[in-house]
């Protein structure tokens, strides 16, 4: 079966790219058939060009394929606002919620921290009844600071033994 292009003007109403970036859909001003296209968009929103398009197949059959762009007769709105891909946004987002997940962590270690000492304290104190309460209190926090250190050195060794640093 012989596939037939034929060439066609048009003005770009709505261009709706895939999410996985390997080319996405079009609509153009007063045609009512669904358009597509393979690779980077072939048009802007606004543009009026000539492209060459066929009959889609498979999937697509429904569907008319944009094979490519031939001339461009006016210019429609090329995006230019250096706003961040979704590449982008992903990398940014997996960035932040790895920094909240280690901050998350590292609460969960400082309060860890903060119950030992004031167990280790506390059954310090027991044996010296003389011991006054702002004492105590300080020596917790003391405590809990030295071991909190402790931990976050402890990590940072693992990590060089195991390559992550």
């Amino acid at each position: 079966m012989e596939e037939k292009t034929k060439t066609v003007t048009k003005t770009t109403a709505r261009v709706n790219e895939w999410n996985s970036g390997k080319g996405g859909f079009v609509a153009f001003e007063d045609d009512e058939a669904d358009y597509f296209y393979f690779g980077p968009a072939k048009t802007y929103i606004g543009e009026t060009a000539k492209f060459e398009v066929s009959p889609g197949t498979g999937n697509y059959s429904d569907k008319v394929k944009i094979e490519k762009k031939l001339e461009t007769l006016s210019e429609g709105e090329v995006d230019v606002s250096g706003e961040p891909t979704k590449a982008e946004l992903f990398e940014s987002a997996a960035q932040d919620g790895l920094k909240v997940y280690i901050d998350k962590q590292n609460i969960i270690v400082a309060q860890t921290c903060l119950k030992v000492a004031g167990d280790v304290v506390s059954r310090l104190s027991a044996k010296n009844d003389g011991a006054a309460w702002k004492d105590v209190g300080k020596a917790v926090l003391e405590m809990a600071d030295q071991f909190f250190i402790g931990v976050l050195q402890s990590q940072g060794e693992i990590q060089k033994r195991k390559g992550m640093k």
